[in-house]
């Protein structure tokens, strides 16, 4: 039996637990948006 890397266990979980899925998904969307953000206010500071 081979060991299985963290992110296969992640999509596992996501795959058996949409609630933990739609926290994922809004997870990324926050980060992604936050470095929007910061790159907008690098440009504005500059």
């Amino acid at each position: 039996m081979r060991k299985e890397f963290p992110g296969w266990m992640m999509v596992k979980l996501w795959l058996f637990s949409p609630r933990l899925a739609a926290w994922g998904e809004g997870m990324v969307e926050g980060l992604i948006f936050s470095l929007i953000a910061l790159g907008m206010w690098r440009v504005v500071l500059d």
